[in-house]
């Protein structure tokens, strides 16, 4: 009988403090229900505010594991590759680039910038890394010739045919759906293709059961407190043996006999409360959702859905049409003011109208400008004709990228109901407006 296939979970940030728990993951391990995790290491140059504390765990429990990191464009490639080394050392088994969009609306890393942090990492670590993404994303950028050379992780989801109907399509839920129905499978879309022979891993749900599998039900991070439902799941091309040789750099025996306890985690049915807007059903929000998020992504659920923590929506199939029972549109976690306002758009309702406190004791600030002010900011305050908002701090901001004005900017602090209440400097006077969450930091908007 042909060995099986290798099983794994890849895991972020988004699982939160306390979000994961280690004890069943260690026991699925063990047992042979699956075999490794991988971890975020970071994005760009930020290293993942969960990246410590998921590899302490899992180091503590001897759980094979390596890192991915996300190339992001809007940072010098050379110093990411010098922060993902700095992150996690020298000694992995392997290194992963995450080779996508690292945020709606941004593009991906193009083939000259993937070179260049190619070339970076591997003068560092004296090898070459695996690389993660679609056959979609590398023809689209172009890399297609150039992903030869390298051994590739590759994403793409299919639809559960037991699960599934002519109207409501169903990604995979369990290692063992998948494996019944694709063991010793290629992704489609890389068959007959100049990759199929560099393919050692597939990615092929992000819909995995996740409070099966690895989260729990409740984090502790008091601003998110309730855990994911859903994980990433993948499968090695390879037999298990050989792929943890080569990924892992060694071959955990399976215990025979180890104890695997079903996690504790509950998942309510049905969503609690009373209907949050009368008549509008869990589908009509995902309906919305989905046209505000249209010409921002190409993946809504992902990127809006998820981002937002409204999984449950679908999860299972039979919410879909419940009564929608989430928070409020304008307190949706993870989405910007201009995301919500679109949403309520969708739905014909009112945009977000942000709004201020009192401001906290301080004085107005008055900061110097220096050198030449962007080209694609200019003009924006025409456009806009609102009120300029500086967000400070804010943990999803993009990294630093500073802009200069061709005249002083007076600011002043207030607080910021559209952004959680976080303390903001409001523009007082300016020649110019940002399009994106921005900082102060010494004395300049950065």
């Amino acid at each position: 009988m042909a060995e099986r296939q290798a099983l794994g979970i890849d895991i972020h940030e988004f699982a939160r403090t306390g979000g994961i728990n280690y004890d069943l993951v260690n026991g699925f391990i063990q047992g042979g229900v699956y075999d490794f995790l991988i971890i975020k290491a970071g994005l760009g140059t930020r290293k993942s505010p969960l990246f410590d504390e998921q590899r302490e765990n899992v180091e503590r429990l001897d759980i094979p594991y390596v890192t991915y990191h996300f190339l992001d464009p809007r940072v010098d490639m050379k110093e990411q590759a010098r922060q993902y080394v700095n992150w996690v050392g020298k000694g992995q088994p392997n290194y992963i680039l995450d080779i996508e969009s690292p945020a709606p609306g941004v593009d991906v890393v193009n083939k000259a910038q993937i070179i260049t942090n190619i070339n970076e990492l591997a003068g560092l670590v004296g090898k070459q890394p695996i690389l993660y993404s679609s056959w979609q994303i590398l023809t689209q950028i172009g890399f297609v010739d150039e992903a030869r050379k390298y051994r590739l992780w590759i994403a793409q989801y299919l639809w559960d045919p037991a699960k599934s109907t002519d109207t409501d399509k169903v990604l995979y839920r369990s290692f063992e759906d998948f494996v019944r129905d694709q063991a010793g499978r290629l992704p489609p879309s890389v068959v007959n293709t100049v990759l199929e022979d560099n393919v050692i891993l597939w990615q092929f749900t992000s819909k995995g059961d996740g409070r099966r599998y690895i989260y729990n039900a409740t984090t502790k991070d008091p601003k998110f407190t309730q855990g994911m439902l859903s994980a990433d799941l993948n499968i090695s091309i390879k037999g298990r043996s050989e792929f943890m040789q080569f990924m892992f750099g060694r071959v955990p025996e399976i215990k025979e006999g180890a104890e695997i306890k079903e996690n504790n985690a509950v998942v309510p049915e049905t969503q609690p409360g009373e209907p949050t807007y009368p008549g509008k059903t869990n589908q009509d929000m995902i309906n919305a959702i989905f046209k505000a998020a249209e010409p921002h992504t190409d993946h809504p659920w992902e990127d809006w859905v998820v981002r937002a923590h409204l999984e449950s929506l679908a999860d299972p199939s039979e919410n879909r049409t419940r009564p929608y029972t989430g928070p409020r549109i304008e307190v949706l976690p993870n989405l910007s003011d201009a995301e919500k306002s679109a949403i309520l758009a969708a739905l014909g309702m009112q945009p977000v109208t942000p709004q201020e406190e009192s401001a906290p004791a301080g004085p107005k600030v008055t900061f110097t400008p220096s050198g030449q002010a962007i080209a694609r900011c200019v003009g924006d305050l025409n456009k806009a004709g609102k009120p300029i908002w500086a967000i400070y701090p804010r943990d999803s901001a993009p990294p630093k990228q500073r802009i200069f004005f061709k005249t002083p900017i007076e600011v002043e602090p207030v607080l910021y109901k559209g952004d959680g209440g976080k303390q903001c400097y409001k523009l007082i006077s300016s020649p110019v407006s940002v399009d994106l969450y921005v900082r102060v930091e010494d004395g300049v908007i950065s």
